[in-house]
């Protein structure tokens, strides 16, 4: 899981040059809240995007975001 991780949390931003992609003191935070338990129907209206093109409307998947930071900030909370 660590591996996982670093490759799609903590690399990008590295690779981009961001100042990101830690949390220590004075950083700039930005995270997500996931519980990986959680069942859910996917209902693409109800989607926090322009685009609502899904194949998955209607499906039942597993994990879902409970709440989301951008820059230490909540802009999200189910």
């Amino acid at each position: 899981m660590d591996q996982i991780f670093n490759a799609i949390s903590l690399k990008p931003a590295a690779r981009l040059g961001l100042a990101c992609g830690s949390l220590k003191h004075k950083k700039i935070a930005d995270l997500i809240v996931f519980d990986a338990d959680k069942p859910f129907i996917l209902n693409r209206e109800l989607l926090h995007s322009k685009v609502k093109n899904t194949p998955f409307d209607g499906h039942k998947l597993q994990g879902q975001v409970l709440r989301t930071f951008v820059k230490g900030k909540e802009v999200f909370s189910l």
